[in-house]
């Protein structure tokens, strides 16, 4: 009713590269070394295909990387950079041109004694302090206008990440030029983003997060992060390894964070870290991070300081990504519709979403079983019953797999691991693609072995190429399996054959008629999920126990996919009710009970 609920698929009707954003990681490209075509062209390689890629962490951003934009966004990529339009300097240090000077002191906020309202403290070269002030939102929407206009013409990004808009409170300003309330703020904040994400069509992110906002904000940084450490805003990317032990407080333990972002607003923002507390901006938590990404299916940072850090973690950043993105992929734009916590110390948790996705995970120091496996530390398991992404142990160490529809990924911890047609003592991933697999080898494997026919995609007469197109003969082992020796500066290789399979994730439509609600006893929402295999005209009805009809649900022709829509039942009494799915040759049912 106060219009806050503007839904994923609502957004990426307006905007289809919001979908963009589904599975992506927030990766910010803070060293000049890694804003290259060919760090682009390694990212597809390695099985890292969504991205929300930004290439400036000032205000100044530099206008000669319209190139690289262009090479980013043709790759599926979302393109992106950081902007603020709080914070404005007197104009005393002009050798420091990323601090900005326009509009100083006209359009600063006047407090209620007259005098002008400071904002940032930032430090000079030597450490000397210069003191900044922030600017009256009536002024944002003008500046953002002119600014992001000019900049366009030369440096076509896709998405822009606005800071401070939404992390600092609501205010008043006293000038008699740009008096405002804080009504009136919300209204002038909410303007700007309005503009950044209507009129020049961008996916828009912001610092933290309101629910007034939330129509004009796809993501926010620092949603996640309840208590960021005292240096986050000014050094973003170098790790530290003696962190607060509040930091470790609210941000960490498992007995503190509840998901209410999620079972609220899932369906319609995304969150994230604070711009300066990535993965791996605290080392010893980066599983502990990595871990609360895949229980709220929510969107990780990366924000290595420097190229050369990135290459010495890149088997960890990419085991990060294959785990918490590919359950973002999955479950990032679907409704939260249940939370538990499964122990007493809060250790183990459970979320589910509406499309079927179960998520339990393992914030322990030890493992932990859990249904018939063994959850490794810091482990987790995900999945709908078809798609899976775990890390579990597998003997006495611990393993972790993604295997999705189009995308396979192992890391075995060092220690042999034969599954899903892959023998690897290090860590690789499979692509398919629809005419090849393509693979990567992350680890330091020197040989790796592959069974085409217990492949996830069965394939047949097989041929193994280097990248670059290379043929490689394998040894063909007595048990069936091809051993690949490891070729010299290769880790990219093409495994070409016959598909024998056909996943159904593949199909255009659903094989089966299906009806689920999910979850199932009801308090309060949940989402109602039904399929056909063929478009027909379809209705689905409620009725209570004595067989009166309630409501019609829907009622008109169903697409050969699947459909879904929300059910509240604030409305209904406690008890037993039956939902029933009426096609032209088909009838399902499905009872379900409303507790209050």
């Amino acid at each position: 009713e106060l219009g806050y609920i503007v839904t994923w698929p609502e957004k990426i009707q307006d905007n289809e590269a919001v979908d963009r954003l589904r599975g992506a990681v927030d990766f910010w490209f803070l060293d000049d070394q890694m804003q290259t075509l060919a760090m682009i062209d390694s990212l597809h390689l390695f099985g890292l295909d969504r991205a929300l890629i930004s290439l400036s962490g000032s205000w100044y951003a530099p206008k000669d990387k319209g190139e690289l934009i262009d090479y980013i966004n043709e790759n599926g990529y979302l393109s992106s950079r950081y902007d603020i339009y709080t914070d404005v300097w007197p104009p005393d240090h002009p050798e420091t041109p990323w601090y900005r000077t326009e509009g100083y002191p006209q359009d600063v906020i006047v407090n209620q004694d007259g005098s002008l309202r400071k904002g940032w403290l930032a430090y000079l070269q030597g450490n000397v302090p210069f003191q900044g002030y922030y600017t009256c939102s009536q002024t944002h929407e003008l500046y953002a206008e002119k600014w992001i206009s000019e900049e366009l013409a030369s440096q076509p990004y896709n998405c822009r990440f606005i800071d401070v808009e939404l992390a600092s409170s609501l205010t008043e300003c006293y000038s008699p030029v740009h008096p405002i309330t804080r009504k009136d703020d919300a209204h002038y904040r909410t303007r700007l983003l309005q503009t950044v994400k209507s009129d020049f069509n961008l996916v828009t992110g912001s610092e933290e997060a309101h629910d007034w906002a939330f129509p004009t904000v796809d993501f926010g940084e620092g949603t996640m992060t309840m208590r960021p450490q005292d240096n986050a805003g000014y050094d973003w990317a170098n790790p530290i390894t003696n962190p607060e032990a509040d930091y470790a407080r609210y941000n960490i333990e498992p007995d503190v964070r509840l998901p209410l972002h999620g079972l609220v607003y899932h369906d319609v923002h995304v969150p994230t870290w604070y711009t300066g507390d990535g993965q791996s901006k605290v080392p010893q938590f980066w599983e502990d991070k990595d871990l609360w990404n895949i229980l709220y299916a929510s969107m990780p940072l990366f924000a290595p300081p420097d190229r050369g850090y990135w290459q010495k973690n890149k088997e960890k950043y990419l085991t990060s990504y294959f785990l918490a993105c590919s359950v973002f992929r999955e479950c990032g734009f679907e409704p939260m519709i249940d939370h538990q916590f499964i122990d007493g110390r809060h250790e183990v948790q459970m979320t589910e979403f509406a499309n079927g996705w179960k998520v339990v995970a393992n914030f322990s120091d030890a493992p932990i079983a859990w249904n018939e496996f063994m959850l490794a530390p810091k482990g987790c398991y995900a999945g709908n019953g078809r798609d899976v992404v775990y890390k579990i142990m597998n003997a006495d160490n611990p393993t972790a797999v993604c295997c999705l529809a189009d995308r396979l990924f192992i890391n075995p911890f060092g220690q042999a691991f034969e599954g899903y047609g892959i023998r690897t003592t290090g860590s690789l991933v499979l692509q398919k693609k629809a005419d090849r697999l393509e693979l990567a080898l992350i680890g330091n494997q020197k040989e790796f072995e592959i069974n085409p026919q217990k492949l996830p995609w069965q394939m047949e007469s097989v041929r193994i190429y280097t990248h670059d197109n290379a043929e490689i003969k394998p040894e063909v082992r007595t048990d069936g399996w091809l051993r690949i020796i490891k070729q010299k500066r290769m880790p990219f290789y093409q495994i070409k054959g016959i598909f024998t399979t056909v996943e159904e994730s593949q199909l255009d439509h659903p094989r089966e008629y299906r009806l689920a609600v999910y979850p199932n006893p009801l308090n309060g929402r949940s989402r109602i999920i039904f399929s056909a295999p063929t478009s027909a005209p379809v209705t689905l009805r409620l009725y209570n126990i004595l067989g009166k009809e309630i409501e019609t649900l829907f009622s008109g022709r169903l697409s050969a996919r699947e459909q879904s829509l929300s059910l509240n039942s604030d409305g209904l009494a406690t008890g037993i009710y039956f939902l029933d799915f009426a096609a032209a040759d088909q009838r399902l049912t499905q009872k379900m009970m409303v507790i209050k």
